[in-house]
């Protein structure tokens, strides 16, 4: 999860990309945003942060265009056509659980099996499909 993306900055560590380049922050009030400002808290960075966004979709847009770098899932990059490069943030690397839950005995249980079974279709190498 939340890979730092940069377009235009050659391969160096994270850290020093952080602090070097602009900032872009995903700022919304949801748990994925609390989860980047919590390790980028613990890493202790001077950042220079030059936009704050609250759509995660249009960081890596941001970051294509030259703006700076900025820390988002995995599934925001994915569908950016952008040649964007892409690292492992945190330390160990951040990743989040999203989970689906039925009660035992419900009668729609086929049709959360279903949707269980598409999500994680859906979610590729990222997703759990037993359980």
């Amino acid at each position: 999860m939340a890979p730092e993306v940069t377009a235009t900055a050659p391969p160096a560590d994270i850290a020093t990309l952080l602090q070097r380049l602009p900032y872009i922050r995903f700022r919304s009030n949801v748990p994925l945003a609390h989860i980047i400002d919590l390790e980028l808290a613990r890493m202790n960075l001077p950042l220079n942060e030059v936009a704050e966004i609250d759509t995660v979709s249009a960081i890596p847009s941001c970051v294509a265009e030259g703006l700076g770098v900025s820390v988002v899932p995995q599934i925001a990059i994915d569908d950016c056509n952008a040649d964007l490069l892409c690292l492992p943030f945190g330390q160990p690397q951040l990743h989040r659980d999203i989970g689906l839950v039925e009660r035992e005995n419900s009668t729609r249980g086929p049709v959360i099996s279903e949707l269980h079974r598409l999500l994680g279709e859906a979610s590729g190498p990222y997703g759990v499909t037993e359980g």
